[in-house]
Order: C-alpha cells, then structure tokens, then sequence
C-alpha cells in the first residue's frame, strides 16, 4: 500500500478505481457508522468510460501530491496536523 497527501489542499471524496471500468466516488467511509448512521453517499457505476475519465484525473491529483513513507505516517499526530491545517488556513484568510 501507498499513502500519498494531495499538496493544494485536503481533499474529503473518496474515489475507487477497479480494472478499468468500476468505479465509486463519493464521501462514504468504510465503517459502520458511515453505513449505518450518517447521511453519507457515493455512486457507484461500471462504466469504462467514466472509470477512464477518474484514471486521469487521478494520476493529475497523484503529480500534486507527495508521497508518505509507512515511517512518516507513523510519526504523526492527528491532533497537531488538524491544528497545523487550521493555522494555515486562518493565516491565508489574514
């Protein structure tokens, strides 16, 4: 598995892409409450078409992102990383 962080900013979708031709895009975690409890929704289509139009686009989202090392992911906090974000964010609003 690969991990990569998206540079321009974060990104909440969730995107699957599966041999060319299956693909989900929505905002649905795999977890239960995300299927049980909370409003949340994705499309899911067999679509060759669709799935190369996401191939693309993703491998667009993957050259501004950078990649995180199992021993980088490891080290962080997410507390401090949601502070962090935040800070900047409310320093690019100044």
């Amino acid at each position: 598995m690969r991990i990569y962080e998206y540079q321009p900013s974060m990104m909440h979708a969730k995107t699957v892409l599966v041999d060319d031709r299956w693909v989900a895009i929505g905002s649905t975690n795999m977890d239960p409450l995300s299927f049980d409890r909370l409003e949340e929704g994705s499309v899911v289509a067999d679509s060759p078409a669709l799935a190369g139009h996401l191939e693309r686009t993703l491998r667009a989202d993957l050259a501004r992102s950078k990649e995180i090392t199992r021993e980088e992911w490891s080290r962080r906090d997410p507390v401090v990383d949601v502070a962090r974000d935040a800070a900047s964010l409310f320093d690019e609003w100044l």
